[in-house]
């Protein structure tokens, strides 16, 4: 945890401040300054006396937060955020729900060809997919909701809380929450069903109107 929590503070805008650094290069080499330990000798994030020196940075961050824990809510607030940012540019020092298909990247020299229309057509439906999934995931909770589920929906919901708090805390990147976004996907499907079914019927009425 210390050496998410001090890298955290290093990815902000106020890291020079505090003398924080963002990236376990960036932390090693700040801390053979501090230690008096020479390039030739073996030294990584928890060897040696890894146990105290993770601490030290847990101390260190901790002593950050403490001193400004409005900014630091700010920026526990940016990154829940960023954690539910599925289309557009990753985000800085979080990484991206993932990268489309295009025929380019994926193809190649086979770009024009008919399997190149294809992958196009993929990357056309993954980018829709993005913009719609947590418009359906909060649909599918406030049909959990309605449908008095309240039991599984807790469940699933404080395991939704748990990685959103606790990533929000420290440095985190969006593969450290799948979990997460594995009990989102579950919302979204529940929507997606209800969407269906209230086309079916629909037709269905229209169907048995026009015989």
């Amino acid at each position: 945890m210390g050496t998410n929590l001090w890298e955290g503070i290093g990815e902000t805008d106020r890291a020079a401040e505090f003398g924080a650094v963002y990236g376990d290069q960036a932390l090693l080499e700040q801390e053979r300054k501090e230690m008096g330990v020479s390039s030739e000798t073996p030294f990584g994030l928890y060897f040696p006396d890894g146990v105290r020196r993770d601490r030290q940075r847990a101390r260190k961050a901790l002593s950050v937060i403490v001193h400004h824990p409005v900014w630091y809510a700010g920026v526990m607030t940016r990154r829940a955020i960023g954690m539910f940012k599925y289309p557009g540019k990753p985000v800085p020092g979080m990484g991206s729900a993932g990268i489309n298909v295009t025929r380019e990247k994926t193809l190649g020299a086979e770009s024009n060809s008919v399997i190149g229309f294809v992958v196009t057509a993929l990357g056309i439906v993954q980018s829709i997919s993005r913009w719609v999934v947590l418009p359906l995931a909060l649909g599918g909770l406030w049909l959990a909701l309605r449908h008095h589920l309240m039991l599984m929906t807790g469940l699933l919901m404080a395991t939704v809380l748990y990685y959103l708090l606790s990533l929000a805390f420290m440095h985190s990147e969006l593969r450290y929450g799948l979990p997460m976004h594995a009990i989102l996907l579950i919302w979204a499907g529940l929507a997606w069903v209800a969407v269906a079914q209230m086309i079916d019927t629909r037709l269905a009425n229209r169907r048995s109107n026009g015989a």
